[in-house]
């Protein structure tokens, strides 16, 4: 069942297994009659948003979401990330700000996006066993190992602390 009541789209399914609704985008090149392979970078999906500014709707999207081929598409081969995009306040250039790959959430560009501000803090930060916290591409790391966390500043000095509090330090020339 679908309804579009206030601008609103509803799409309800009762059913007794446990899929629900959705929405598909699908992508070929070629035409219709003679699809061909989708590209890398090709858009699948887009769910994007736009406002109404002083004198018109905006002529494209301006936050979006979107659904990107990451890889040329083979019978074997459908690799996909998702596109953030955002307009920075007091802009009408939307931007991507980050991705999500098959295996990290990355920011777009390199320094290019804080997780937090001085004012909205994350409360916990949750790493596996074997973490690496890097800094300017190994400038400094901090790195977890089973029961012992091990500091190193340009790969020539560590400090190694272990579960019994015991601190080690190796300068390494």
């Amino acid at each position: 069942e679908s309804a579009l009541t206030d601008g609103v789209r509803l799409v309800t399914r009762a059913s007794a297994d446990a899929t629900g609704t959705s929405l598909v985008g699908r992508k070929a090149r070629g035409t219709l009659a003679l699809p061909t392979a989708t590209q890398a970078s090709d858009s699948l999906n887009i769910f994007g948003g736009r406002g109404y500014g002083a004198t018109g709707y905006a002529a494209a999207d301006r936050a979006a979401v979107e659904l990107l081929a990451s890889e040329n598409w083979t019978d074997a081969a459908h690799g996909t990330l998702i596109n953030f995009k955002v307009t920075p306040a007091g802009s009408v250039t939307p931007a991507s700000v980050a991705q999500l790959l098959s295996g990290a959430f990355v920011p777009a560009v390199d320094d290019g996006l804080a997780l937090g501000s001085t004012a909205l803090k994350w409360s916990d930060l949750f790493l596996a066993s074997g973490a690496v916290i890097n800094f300017n591409s190994g400038d400094v790391t901090l790195t977890h190992a089973a029961d012992q966390l091990t500091l190193a500043i340009d790969a020539s000095d560590r400090w190694r602390i272990d579960k019994s509090a015991t601190a080690t330090h190796t300068a390494l020339l």
